[in-house]
């Protein structure tokens, strides 16, 4: 799930299953429910940026769109939400080294929750913790 004019710029992601939510328009209702009904399949995955777009990792907040929340609320109790937090670092490397951090939740657990306060935590902890293993 992406920005239409992302999947416009990145038109190749159409082929791995790609579609698009245009914002601030009716039509986002329907890439919503299009995705609740994606995910009622315990075999479909469903990947997307619900903050918008793609921020730096030097953000020191990061502030979700409000389908999410909706998207969670229609989830199973057991649909698994996954946080992801990626870091490059070059170091001395000609080439950068990537760090993919993750936290798994059942959907029931975030169903009540702030989901940005909670990612945040996520992210200020594994944040820490990647400067720390890296000094």
């Amino acid at each position: 799930m992406m920005l239409e004019e992302q999947l416009k710029k990145h038109w190749y992601f159409q082929y791995t299953g790609g579609y698009s939510v245009k914002k601030n328009s009716r039509e986002i209702v329907k890439s919503i429910d299009y995705t609740i009904e994606l995910l009622k399949d315990k075999d479909n995955v469903v990947l997307m940026f619900p903050q918008g777009k793609i921020h730096s990792g030097h953000n020191s907040s990061i502030h979700f769109e409000k389908g999410i929340q909706h998207i969670v609320a229609e989830c199973a109790d057991d649909a698994q939400v996954l946080f992801v937090a990626n870091f490059t670092d070059y170091f001395s490397d000609a080439k950068p080294n990537l760090f993919i951090y993750t936290k798994k939740y059942p959907a029931a657990h975030l169903r009540n929750k702030n989901i940005d306060e909670e990612y945040n935590l996520f992210f200020t902890s594994v944040l820490n913790h990647h400067k720390t293993k890296i000094a």
